[in-house]
């Protein structure tokens, strides 16, 4: 197991042998998607394995997925020998399942809390979504049967990872849906005549002056819609600088103005944020029934 560690840690660069050597105290390593912060974080707690006499079992290893946790883990045995086995290695969702479970007296009024398999998740989704009204958005059918049940299902779940509560998120949508009442027909005007390449800095002007959407502590870490809609244009104009053509920017415009029944207007945004808006008062629901039955 030396030897694996060894042939390993020789491949790290100078920054991150620091951080494998560094095994007291704090540390945080700050990298980009495919940059082996895994292979780090196992090499490092490997080192502290090899170096201390830290048992195991003190040392807990959180990451996001269980595909992540079975692989960090599978590096760890390899790099520290078979009495990493010990080591705890898990999803902060798992480990947090196992903390409620220990102590279950501090939460949910004693309930012993286990994950929901599928069929009962989309089950109590199907049981909420049967009460909605049929012109709601999320109560779509074909065939007599609901055709949403999985879209809801991982919407809930993006919500979810992303921290927000249902209040949260319905104060999200509250806030987008103002913003749009307010810079809609603004926009509009703005985008009423043929785009031009020669002046698409005049554009990005008079975009940039549009008001701003307030953004408050309560709907962080979300990016408000204004600075989406000038960052987009940002890019927008950036990929077609060198060109003679409005290409990309005629593609931004699609994506926030639409002609509907001769009408202009930001159709598909208000659409996608009404949906969502809809979709917290399911997900408040399905929390509750789900706390209910002890999920």
């Amino acid at each position: 197991m030396d030897k694996e560690f060894k042939a390993e840690y020789a491949k790290l660069n100078d920054e991150q042998r620091q951080a494998v050597d560094n095994i007291e105290g704090p540390l945080l390593v700050v990298a980009g998607p495919g940059t082996g912060k895994t292979q780090l974080l196992s090499l490092r707690v490997a080192n502290i394995l090899r170096s201390t006499d830290t048992r195991p079992i003190s040392i807990l290893c959180l990451t996001y997925t269980n595909k992540a946790a079975i692989n960090m883990k599978q590096r760890i045995i390899k790099f520290a020998g078979s009495e990493a086995t010990k080591l705890p290695v898990k999803t902060f969702h798992s480990f947090a399942s196992e903390i409620m479970n220990l102590y279950p007296d501090y939460f949910w009024n004693a309930a012993r809390l286990s994950v929901a398999p599928d069929s009962v998740q989309l089950e109590v989704i199907e049981s909420i979504v049967t009460s909605l009204p049929l012109d709601n958005p999320l109560a779509l059918k074909f065939a007599g049967q609901y055709t949403l049940l999985n879209d809801i299902r991982q919407a809930i779940g993006l919500a979810k990872d992303a921290g927000l509560t249902p209040a949260k998120l319905k104060s999200i949508l509250e806030v987008n849906l103002a913003y749009l009442d307010e810079i809609e027909q603004p926009l509009i005007d703005i985008l009423d005549s043929r785009l031009s390449h020669k002046q698409l800095t005049e554009l990005f002007d008079k975009i940039s002056a549009l008001p701003t959407q307030p953004i408050d502590e309560y709907v962080y870490p979300l990016t408000s819609l204004s600075y989406v809609i000038i960052n987009s244009l940002n890019d927008a104009i950036k990929f077609d600088e060198y060109t003679d053509k409005t290409t990309n920017t005629g593609e931004w415009k699609k994506r926030w103005i639409q002609t509907e029944a001769g009408l202009k207007g930001m159709f598909s945004e208000r659409r996608r944020n009404n949906w969502w808006f809809e979709l917290s008062t399911v997900y408040e629901l399905y929390l509750s029934i789900m706390h209910e039955r002890g999920y």
